[in-house]
């Protein structure tokens, strides 16, 4: 069991079963009505210190490296099979690889929810939360694609 300073919002494991990507949130996650309204006027959230991704050793629990570049809840995080690149998805709508040099960036357009690298890490699958619908209960369609992750470096190839 470990105890971090900040909230876990999802994690996964290498194929070693050594690494852990781990995504964090300084306050607790919750899909509000105040943060739909802040998204709708395009208010960025502030830099914080455990609004990040991180690689954590999966056997003691120490956190190896924290991974920042995003504003506001980091909401998912997928290490690679081969524990050397970490992709972090947030409510700010952007996907960021963070392996060897700068984050690789990519907006998605909705606030991300899951990301997940295939078992040959060749691809990146990334779901989101679609804008409220008009009905205003809070509820959205999901929306899913896959992007081929370049092993030389980290990079993000579209389809």
């Amino acid at each position: 069991r470990f105890t971090f300073q900040g909230s876990v919002n999802d994690l996964s494991l290498d194929r070693a079963g050594k690494v852990l990507g781990v995504a964090f949130s300084e306050t607790k996650s919750e899909r509000t009505r105040e943060i739909y309204e802040r998204e709708k006027k395009g208010i960025v959230e502030p830099d914080r210190a455990w609004d990040c991704g991180a690689r954590v050793d999966a056997a003691t629990g120490a956190v190896l490296k924290q991974l920042h570049g995003h504003h506001g809840v980091v909401a998912t995080a997928a290490i690679s099979p081969d524990g050397v690149t970490l992709a972090t998805g947030g409510w700010d709508k952007r996907v960021l690889l963070h392996g060897v040099g700068e984050p690789v960036e990519r907006s998605f357009g909705w606030a991300v929810r899951r990301l997940r690298f295939t078992a040959d890490g060749r691809y990146l699958v990334v779901a989101a939360w679609t804008p409220q619908n008009p009905m205003g209960d809070h509820k959205s369609n999901t929306s899913a694609a896959a992007w081929e992750v370049g092993r030389e470096a980290p990079s993000v190839v579209t389809p």
